[in-house]
C-alpha cells in the first residue's frame, strides 16, 4: 500500500473482529469502528491484513467475510478473561 494505515487504525480494525472467531463483513467492521472513515478504506485494510496472515478472508470478492485465525481466537479469549478478571476483583469481606 502506498499510504499505510496508522497502527492505531489497524488496531481498531483488528479489535472490531469478534474474539470468538465468528465471521463479520467489512461493513460490519466499518460500523463497529464508528470512526470517520470509508467502507472502501476499511476493505483495503482488511485485505492487507488477510494478505499478511493476520486474519482469514473467505467468500467471493464482493461478499467476503473476515474472522480471526484460531490461534488469535485463543489469545484474544485469554486476554479478555485476564482483563475481565483484573477489572472485577473479588470482593473482600470487611
Amino acid at each position: 500500500m502506498r499510504n499505510r494505515p496508522s497502527p492505531a487504525f489497524t488496531a481498531k480494525v483488528l479489535g472490531a473482529l469478534p474474539e470468538d472467531g465468528s465471521p463479520i463483513t467489512s461493513r460490519g467492521v466499518f460500523i463497529a469502528i464508528g470512526e470517520i472513515s470509508t467502507p472502501a478504506y476499511v476493505r483495503i485494510v482488511l485485505r492487507q491484513l488477510a494478505i499478511n496472515g493476520h486474519l482469514i478472508a473467505t467468500g467471493p470478492g464482493g461478499q467476503r467475510v473476515y474472522r480471526r485465525p484460531p490461534a488469535q481466537q485463543k489469545v484474544a479469549g485469554r486476554l479478555l478473561d485476564a482483563v475481565t478478571h483484573d477489572a472485577m476483583p473479588e470482593a473482600t469481606p470487611l
